[in-house]
């Protein structure tokens, strides 16, 4: 548990020299710079306040744990403290200003902008070695506008628009700078309105190679619900529609000069069966039950014949 201990940064600034803990006069508001310590001495947080709120820069300092002043060859009564790990700014108690996020390696990997304690402005995100990795736009607390996601090189892997409530749409690209898929994400809540922070809805997604679609996704987040197309050298050769992670319903795909048509319940085959040629003709038909053929099936020979036989009732 962290010990709370208010550090006169006065001293602070001077070796962070360890001193009592400031006691202000009874209902005077507490003013200036303090330093608050973990457990094992150790600074945690640089304060500054301005009639008893925060005002002005304030640090924040990963953990240091197992050393007290004194130990390991450190100077007696001196306070020490880890790796920046977080600056942020305040007015009068209210966060307002850039917020800056530090590793501890002392990397810098993320610049937030608050105003009026909300996220509003540019938000940046680093790699390790300063490159930009991704920069969003907010507009008081919500994404707003234009964002994009960079690889370790600076190049743009994917851009999307953020501007009517609760609908995102993003674009992607590969490594080439071709377009490999655009997404439309959107929210809503039981009301039917469209909200940022209200539950995901809906999924659109398309992707695409060599500027040609290969497929298709509706997904209805909260059903689990979805409807996949695949197209191959553009022309669709699967459609087939899927509830909870299992094909339901009529499923249609094409395999070289053969459509199949095929009716699932469950994940299981159930109901009418069929494989036909392109134009459209039956070549073989029949019924499922339970995943097993029932009934009369039905082939069309080369010579148009068709033969029938009877796979019973599929016990």
């Amino acid at each position: 548990m962290v010990r709370r201990c208010l550090v006169s940064l006065l001293l602070l600034c001077a070796g962070l020299s360890t001193a009592e803990t400031a006691k202000p006069p009874a209902n005077a508001a507490l003013q200036g710079e303090f330093g608050v310590l973990n457990q094992q001495g150790a600074l945690i947080e640089h304060r500054r306040i301005k009639d008893g709120k925060r005002h002005g820069e304030q640090r924040y300092y990963y953990e240091r744990s197992g050393e007290r002043s004194g130990e390991n060859g450190q100077e007696e009564g001196r306070v020490e403290k880890g790796p920046l790990r977080r600056i942020a700014q305040y007015r009068n108690g209210v966060q307002s200003g850039l917020e800056q996020w530090f590793d501890r390696a002392g990397h810098l990997t993320e610049e937030i902008p608050y105003r009026n304690n909300q996220v509003h402005g540019q938000v940046r995100r680093y790699y390790p070695d300063g490159n930009l990795r991704e920069q969003v736009c907010f507009v008081r607390g919500k994404k707003n506008g234009v964002f994009s996601y960079f690889d370790e090189s600076g190049r743009v892997t994917a851009r999307g628009t953020a501007q009517s409530a609760g609908i995102v749409e993003t674009r992607f690209w590969g490594k080439d700078g071709e377009l490999t898929q655009h997404q439309v994400e959107y929210r809503r809540d039981s009301e039917g309105r469209f909200l940022d922070n209200a539950p995901l809805w809906l999924i659109i997604t398309a992707r695409y190679h060599q500027h040609q679609p290969i497929q298709a996704d509706i997904h209805y987040a909260e059903t689990g619900e979805r409807w996949l197309e695949r197209f191959e050298k553009g022309a669709l050769v699967e459609l087939h529609h899927i509830v909870n992670g299992l094909p339901e319903g009529l499923k249609i795909s094409r395999k070289g000069t053969r459509v199949y048509r095929e009716t699932y319940v469950k994940g299981r085959l159930h109901g009418p069966w069929r494989v036909q040629t392109a134009t459209g003709m039956p070549l073989l038909w029949g019924q499922y039950r339970d995943g097993k053929r029932v009934g009369e099936w039905h082939q069309r020979g080369r010579d148009g014949t068709i033969e029938t036989t009877n796979a019973g009732d599929g016990g």
